[in-house]
Parts: C-alpha cells; sequence; structure tokens
C-alpha cells in the first residue's frame, strides 16, 4: 500500500475511534454512577466489611451505605458471578470512592492498554507503526470494555504484556508474573489457559509465581469469610446456575444483542452460533467446551514434547500466546470486549503474511473488529425502516443507529450469521495457529515443510 493510502487509512481510522470515544466512552463516563466495575465493587465492598457478597440483599445494604437509600435504588439488583479471588486481585480500585472509581477505571485501563499497543508497535516502521496505533485506538472491543468501566481492560493488559515481554526477553523475572496470576484471580475463564500454557511450556518458575498470586487472593478472600462466618460457596453458585450457565442465555444470539441496543456487549463465543446453526440449547454449551478442550490438549501435548527438545522462539512465542487466547474465548458466555486478547493477532500476521488467502482472512478479521457498532446488518435494517414510511419510523431507524435499539426487531437469519462474523473469526483463530503451531512441531516427521521463524 502507498504511503498516501496508508496516511488515509489512519486519518480514517483515528476518525472513528474518536467518533466512539466521543459517542460511546466519554458519554457514558459523564452519565450516571452505574458501570459495569459496579458488579465487583458492590460485592467487594460487602466482602470488606465481613458480609455475604452473593446476595442481592446484602449488595443492597451495602448500596445504600455507599449511595444512600434513593441512590442504592439503581443497584437492587447486583448479581456478581465474580470469583471470590477478584475481591482482593482487584482491593487497590475497590478502596476508592464511588465518585472517583469511574474516572479511575476508565484512565487506568485505557493507559494500561495503550502501554499494550506500544509494546506490541514499537518494532514495525514508522508508517505501519502509526496504522498500528490507529487500528488500536478504533478497535472496537476496547471501546465496548472502555464504555461500561468493565474489569475486562485491564485483565487482557495484566495477561498479555508479561506473556509478550517473556517472549521478547527470555530473563524477565518471573515476578511480573504476579499481574498474570491477579488477571486469573479477577477473570479465570479468560486467564486459566494461560496457566496451561506456562505449564506446557516448561516455565515452572513463571508457572508457581502466577499460580502462587492465584492461590494467595483465594486464601485471602475465603479465610476472610471465613472468620466472619459467611458461607460464600451455595449461593455463589446458585448465582452462576442462574446466570451465565443458564441454558436459556444462548438463546440471547449475538444479533439480538445488536437489535435491542446492547451492540457493545453482544457475545464472541462459541455457543450463540452453535444455537444459531443447532436450535438446541445443550449442544451449544457441550460443543464448545469440547472443542476448546480438544484444542488445548493438542496444544498442550505438542508444546510439552517441543519445549523439552528445542528453544522456541520470540515468534513462536507470540503464535502460542495468541492460539491460547484465541481458544480461551470459546467456552460459554465471553463478552466482545474478551477479544481484546486477540490484538496481538494483528501485529503478528501483519508482520509474517504477505499475500495470499490469509492475507485477506487478516484484512477481514481487522475490518471486522473496526467496524463501528451498530454493525452493517442494523444499518440495514434502519434503512429499510425510513425508506418504508419516513416519517413513522424515522424514530424507530434513529434508535438502531445510536444504540437505543429496539426488543421488537427480531434479526433475520442473513443478519444473525453477519453479526455473527467476529465469533468466527475467533473461531478460525484458534484452529489457524493450533495447526500452525502443530505443522510447525511435528512438520519434518510428517513430510511438510516447516513454518519459517
Amino acid at each position: 500500500m502507498s504511503k498516501g493510502w496508508t496516511a488515509a487509512l489512519i486519518a480514517l481510522l483515528l476518525v472513528m475511534a474518536g467518533f466512539k470515544f466521543v459517542r460511546q466512552d466519554f458519554v457514558y463516563l459523564s452519565g450516571p454512577d452505574v458501570m459495569d466495575f459496579i458488579y465487583v465493587y458492590l460485592p467487594g465492598h460487602a466482602w470488606m466489611e465481613g458480609k455475604q457478597p452473593y446476595t442481592s440483599a446484602s449488595v443492597r445494604e451495602v448500596a445504600a451505605e455507599i449511595y444512600g437509600p434513593v441512590g442504592a435504588k439503581t443497584y437492587k439488583g447486583i448479581d456478581s458471578y465474580y470469583p471470590p479471588t477478584a475481591f482482593v486481585a482487584s482491593l487497590p480500585l475497590l478502596i476508592l470512592p464511588h465518585q472517583v472509581v469511574a474516572f479511575a477505571m476508565f484512565t487506568v485501563s485505557l493507559g494500561a492498554y495503550l502501554w499494550l499497543a506500544w509494546i506490541l508497535a514499537w518494532r514495525l516502521a514508522a508508517m505501519e507503526r502509526a496504522l498500528f496505533l490507529a487500528f488500536a485506538l478504533n478497535y472496537a472491543p476496547l471501546h465496548s470494555g472502555l464504555r461500561p468501566g468493565n474489569i475486562t481492560v485491564l485483565v487482557a493488559v495484566m495477561l498479555l504484556i508479561p506473556l509478550l515481554a517473556m517472549a521478547r526477553n527470555r530473563g524477565l523475572s518471573a515476578w511480573w508474573f504476579i499481574f498474570v496470576g491477579l488477571g486469573i484471580a479477577i477473570k479465570p475463564e479468560l486467564g486459566g489457559p494461560f496457566l496451561l500454557l506456562l505449564l506446557a511450556m516448561r516455565e515452572c518458575k513463571r508457572l508457581a509465581v502466577a499460580a502462587g498470586t492465584v492461590a494467595a487472593c483465594g486464601a485471602l478472600a475465603v479465610g476472610w469469610m471465613a472468620i466472619n462466618g459467611v458461607h460464600w460457596l451455595p449461593p455463589f453458585l446458585e448465582g452462576l446456575r442462574q446466570g451465565p450457565a443458564d441454558l436459556e442465555h444462548v438463546e440471547e444470539t449475538t444479533a439480538s444483542f445488536v437489535f435491542n441496543g446492547a451492540a457493545n456487549f453482544r457475545r464472541i463465543d462459541l455457543s450463540p452460533v452453535v444455537y444459531l446453526f443447532s436450535g438446541n440449547a445443550r449442544m451449544s454449551i457441550v460443543v464448545p467446551l469440547a472443542l476448546a478442550g480438544i484444542l488445548l490438549l493438542i496444544l498442550m501435548v505438542v508444546l510439552w514434547r517441543r519445549a523439552g527438545r528445542e528453544s522456541v522462539t520470540e515468534n513462536e512465542w507470540v503464535v502460542v500466546i495468541c492460539a491460547f487466547g484465541a481458544i480461551a474465548m470459546l467456552p460459554v458466555y465471553t463478552r466482545y470486549y474478551s477479544a481484546l486478547l486477540l490484538l496481538p493477532v494483528f501485529v503478528w500476521m501483519w508482520n509474517r503474511v504477505r499475500r495470499g488467502l490469509l492475507k485477506a482472512f487478516l484484512i477481514a478479521g481487522a475490518a471486522i473488529f473496526s467496524l463501528p457498532t451498530p454493525q452493517f446488518p442494523v444499518i440495514w435494517e434502519a434503512a429499510m425502516l425510513f425508506l418504508k414510511d419516513p416519517l413513522s419510523n424515522l424514530s424507530q431507524a434513529s434508535g438502531l443507529l445510536t444504540y437505543r435499539g429496539s426488543w421488537e426487531l427480531r434479526p433475520a437469519y442473513w443478519q444473525e450469521v453477519i453479526c455473527a462474523l467476529p465469533n468466527l473469526f475467533v473461531l478460525a483463530v484458534g484452529f489457524l495457529l493450533t495447526a500452525m503451531i502443530v505443522r510447525r512441531t511435528y512438520g519434518e516427521e510428517l513430510g511438510f515443510d516447516r513454518v519459517g521463524n
């Protein structure tokens, strides 16, 4: 691509990023004190006070203490699905006054993300670096996490930075992996596979630090509740059963989130896609779990053998990190902002792939995660509504385009499929990188050409 076209693309990405910051992130930040972090903040305060963090009644009491009786009504339905380890790992944020915690979450998350983006970009040539940084600022999963103040942005950074730094500097201190442990403590469903990565690669010291951090968080969290006589496990498991583990949740397909105005919170896991094509709720739970388990098992076996017989290059480390990140998103109930774990994929593929189908795959993936929400099907639906009856349908059409959405509109099948493209991209990345790792390890024995470094 010529410099002129590259500069034009950078300008376009920056304009789109600016729109997302102004239209989504800053507006939400200046609005009511309601955000995703409240699901950690209020139960975390209940935990700190020695109360039950997993019942609505207890959380309402804490909300009344913090926000007053009137303000507490906003938070009457807060149920936390975060494990007790999350309260210890996020303690520096929990102790902040509620008046500043939203701003603190936003600034810390964005600052940490920019650090990650710079780590990924600093070796690129000047124009490519500027292009990637513009892409990173416009990256849709970033804004789907920043807008509601979701802690996943911070978790993704805590997981990726130590791992990527280790890939570049094998002498990196193992103590950096305290951050990996803290990320796993907050979001074990996303971070857990990275413990398996360290195990498979025989990184014993770094594994011990990360796992020890998780164990320490668990001991402190559970020990404090035991001292205060809080029986947390039954209500926690019941909350999971009625929440993310509920089979009814798979009927919330990717497109239904887009069409009802909650597009930033649509799911990135495989369950909605399996449900879309099968209509079977139980299958939509079993298939993603089984698929992720099989891919992880293959990677564990292959990487254990590889790490035991020869050194692993920086490029191969990055491939492994990206593969585990993609597979971590396949099981049930993973939101769109979790795709922050895919960010290194785009830099790696840009450096390694110059032509052919893989290049087209990279461009398609970048486009999927760059488009402003709402996506094409919603824009199409809004246009059709307006053209059908401009006066009567103006309000409904504009509502679709300004994130208010409509529960009355049910997406067509083709719209469901298009809205599921991010999910399918994650699946494709998981398969592609797993195949590349297997080929890199066993290529000579199977008669294939080995993938170059």
